[in-house]
């Protein structure tokens, strides 16, 4: 009975290495295309958000950036899905990722990075970030 006990546990011992040969195998190939289709979205975004910006206030350019930037995480969330799907845990997953975006909606709310107005209390205005600069000469 011990010698099948050894058996078995050498056997489990390979498979788990040949899983974790395979993740590491899969997120090495995806690796690449993940970042060039990254890329890709961030040079998207910074054509499409001058120009929203110069549209006028009766196009919504705020919900057509939100529909574009929803799009483009679906498709880099595309890559993610298989790596999901070939962890064992997937419950660890999940509550990491649970944990992450409450911490990050945590400081929105209660720091002054999420405060949507800059200047003096007395006379707020809204925030105004540059997003790229680009000099061409």
């Amino acid at each position: 009975m011990g010698i099948f006990c050894i058996i078995r546990e050498y056997i489990e011992v390979q498979n788990l290495c040949k899983m974790e040969r395979w993740l590491l195998l899969h997120i090495s190939m995806m690796g690449l295309p993940f970042v060039q289709c990254f890329y890709l979205i961030i040079g998207a975004l910074y054509l499409f958000i001058p120009i929203m910006g110069r549209a006028g206030a009766g196009s919504h350019a705020e919900l057509l950036i939100a529909i574009m930037i929803s799009s483009l995480f679906g498709m880099l969330f595309s890559f993610v899905v298989p790596l999901i799907l070939l962890v064992r845990k997937v419950e660890r997953i999940f509550s990491l990722l649970t944990g992450l975006f409450l911490l990050s909606l945590a400081i929105l709310i209660l720091t002054p990075l999420g405060f949507p107005y800059s200047g003096e209390m007395n006379s707020l205005a809204p925030q105004r970030f540059m997003i790229a600069v680009r000099h061409n000469f």
